[in-house]
């Protein structure tokens, strides 16, 4: 057992560092697809698996500085803004914070949102993710 998980908690990590959210993770791990989202919620939760999450670079400080680093490297560049723009939806995918088409079938919220996002330049897109950050890290405590 990797960093003391069972079999599945170790799948369901390997499954996230694959890109799959959180409930696809779960599924892939051999939970419940019924249980899955309230399962990965809960493993979330779980010391072991965010040390493992951790360890593997899913850290939340390693995504967004990441992230931060593609948006300060193309200032005033269409195509890496794009590029940073979807390391913006990878990352929220990863650690879960996007529903796939299968959780939520109306997306036009989400949809909304990237459009937002789209039109920011990149001081505002650095500013967007520090406010969430800090929400983020809020959520945690």
């Amino acid at each position: 057992m990797i960093y003391g998980l069972t079999p599945k908690q170790a799948l369901f990590i390997k499954n996230l560092s694959k890109g799959n959210n959180q409930s696809d993770a779960a599924i892939l791990a051999g939970y419940s697809p019924k249980s899955a989202y309230s399962t990965a919620s809960r493993m979330m939760r779980n010391d072991k698996i965010v040390r493992a999450l951790d360890n593997v670079g899913l850290t939340d400080k390693r995504i967004a500085e990441g992230i931060k680093n593609n948006a300060l490297a193309g200032e005033g560049v269409k195509a890496t803004a794009d590029t940073s723009l979807r390391s913006y939806e990878l990352a929220a995918r990863l650690k879960g914070y996007l529903a796939t088409k299968e959780d939520q079938p109306n997306l036009s919220q989400t949809n909304i949102y990237i459009q937002q996002l789209k039109q920011m330049d990149t001081e505002a897109l650095c500013t967007k993710l520090d406010d969430l950050l800090l929400e983020l890290t809020e959520l945690r405590k």
